[in-house]
């Protein structure tokens, strides 16, 4: 977090930051949105505001039959705000991929056992368009994926979704503009594979 040289001590507990540093970033708690994994004020409630409002909103007669979400549950480390902010900045921008080992080894204690649980087969990390990427030199998901997958013994698949669509940052957009700025902009590939790290061979979708 801050760049600076870490205790031996901290070092030989296979820490990543200081322990001072850490206490700046506020973990998300338990209390949390049983969809997105934003956190909600109270302990008993499953949803928070906007997640209720979408469910709602999708068992109306105009809506039904389509889908409230296109994934199944959001999970975060930290609350998105002050040093966890500046960090993540840097983590993307910055070239601080080594950032990724303190991320992936936070997300295995914390959700090691939740993804265990899931009978999850493999990560795959959220591309970026190739154009960008370049720009960048890197994409910080891709970096994370494969830490993570390396930490959780998972196969690490970067070549299963596809990003086909340069899209516009989502930073600059509404909750409404982000849903329609990402349709149609990824392609899915599937894959059948002998062993748990041999993902090479690809597979075309069974009719259902």
């Amino acid at each position: 977090m801050c760049d600076d040289l870490l205790e031996a001590a901290e070092v030989r507990n296979g820490e990543w930051t200081h322990r001072k540093c850490k206490t700046k970033l506020k973990p998300v708690g338990d209390n949390v949105c049983y969809h997105c994994g934003r956190p909600v004020r109270r302990e008993k409630q499953e949803y928070c505001h906007d997640c209720t409002r979408g469910i709602q909103q999708k068992q109306s007669p105009f809506w039904k039959g389509t889908p409230f979400s296109c994934y199944q549950q959001g999970k975060a480390l930290f609350l998105y705000q002050d040093e966890a902010k500046k960090m993540m900045y840097r983590f993307k921008y910055g070239n601080r991929r080594t950032y990724a080992d303190f991320f992936a080894d936070e997300a295995q204690k914390q959700y090691g056992d939740w993804i265990t649980g899931k009978s999850v087969e493999a990560v795959v990390p959220v591309p970026m368009y190739r154009k960008k990427e370049k720009q960048r030199g890197y994409n910080q998901a891709d970096v994370f994926a494969k830490k993570l997958a390396d930490a959780l013994g998972l196969a690490y698949e970067p070549a299963a979704v596809q990003r086909i669509v340069d899209t516009k940052p989502q930073k600059e957009l509404g909750d409404e503009e982000r849903k329609n700025n990402l349709k149609n902009a990824f392609h899915c590939l599937l894959y059948t594979s002998p062993s748990p790290r041999d993902l090479s061979t690809p597979r075309m979708p069974s009719s259902a």
